[in-house]
């Protein structure tokens, strides 16, 4: 005759505190998820002198006044442009921003909303040709 334990060890755990801790673990997250989503608004402090900072990189700029479109290399009128073809003297352009380059080789270029897109683009042309670094300025006060 077999004799049979009376003792036997369970193995399984207790569920009833796994699903409590489970449902708080829920009730966290869906609290956390209400707080994220709406965001915390944060005050980032402005300098006064945002506009007028100095600056030694080349500033190449694309206005358009009175219906013509100008160029202009650190506020000097670029006047090596053929308005018939829409296009620019590369050399010239070349040239003119050498003559004012500083040791970073970095050319901002600042083009008016309102501006054909050929012209930013052979400036942009004319910069990586000559491997020089650019920096777009979109918005300029």
């Amino acid at each position: 005759m077999a004799i049979k334990r009376q003792n036997t060890i369970k193995s399984e755990g207790a569920m009833s505190s796994m699903t409590d801790l489970v449902f708080l673990l829920l009730i966290f997250f869906i609290i956390l998820s209400t707080m994220a989503s709406t965001g915390i608004e944060v005050k980032v402090p402005r300098g006064k002198n945002q506009n007028n900072v100095p600056s030694d990189n080349v500033t190449v700029s694309i206005k358009l006044e009175n219906g013509t479109t100008r160029l202009y290399v650190d506020d000097r009128e670029f006047t090596y442009v053929n308005r018939n073809s829409n296009e620019i003297d590369a050399a010239k352009l070349t040239q003119a921003i050498a003559e004012n380059m500083s040791e970073d080789h970095v050319v901002e270029l600042k083009a008016a909303e309102d501006v054909a897109y050929i012209w930013p683009a052979q400036v942009i042309d004319v910069v990586k040709q000559n491997k020089w670094t650019i920096v777009l300025i979109y918005r300029t006060n």
